[in-house]
C-alpha cells in the first residue's frame, strides 16, 4: 500500500486518464468553456440576460402531452392557474408530469396556427420541484 499513495486513500491523483480522457482538477475547470457547459442553468443568470423571461416555481401541471415533430419531441403542458399552454422541446420523450410540481422559466410567445394567432408561452428551463 505504501507505493499507492493517494489511491490507497480513496483519493484519485490530480491528473489522471478516465477512459482515455484527461481530467484536470476542478480549479483548472472553472473559466473554461467546459465548466460552463457541465455548471447547472441558474435562472437568475439567465434573468438578468434576458429581460422578457420569467421565473416561476412550483406551479402545479395540470395536463401534458408529448407528440413527435421530426426528430423532435413537443412537449405541452398546462398549468393549474393559466389559461395558456406552455410549450417546449426535447430530443427524446420525457416521464408524464402530470400533478408534478415544477420551476419554470419562460417568455410570451405566439404561434400562427391555420391563420389563428394563439398566445403560448415558450419554455426556456423545466424542472420538477
Amino acid at each position: 500500500m505504501g507505493g499507492m499513495g493517494r489511491l490507497s486513500k480513496g483519493i484519485p491523483p490530480t491528473n489522471c486518464l478516465t477512459n482515455g480522457i484527461r481530467r484536470q482538477p476542478y480549479s483548472r475547470l472553472k473559466n473554461t468553456s467546459l465548466y460552463k457547459l457541465t455548471m447547472k442553468s441558474d435562472p437568475d443568470i439567465l434573468l438578468k440576460k434576458h429581460k422578457n423571461l420569467v421565473h416561476s416555481e412550483m406551479l402545479k401541471v395540470n395536463s401534458h402531452v408529448q407528440r413527435a415533430a421530426g426528430d423532435w419531441v413537443i412537449n405541452i403542458i398546462m398549468i393549474e392557474g393559466y389559461d395558456v399552454p406552455f410549450k417546449y422541446k426535447r430530443k427524446k420523450k420525457y416521464k408524464k408530469i402530470e400533478g408534478a410540481r415544477v420551476n419554470l422559466t419562460y417568455y410570451p410567445d405566439t404561434e400562427i396556427v391555420a391563420g389563428i394567432e394563439f398566445e403560448i408561452m415558450t419554455v426556456v428551463r423545466i424542472k420538477i420541484a
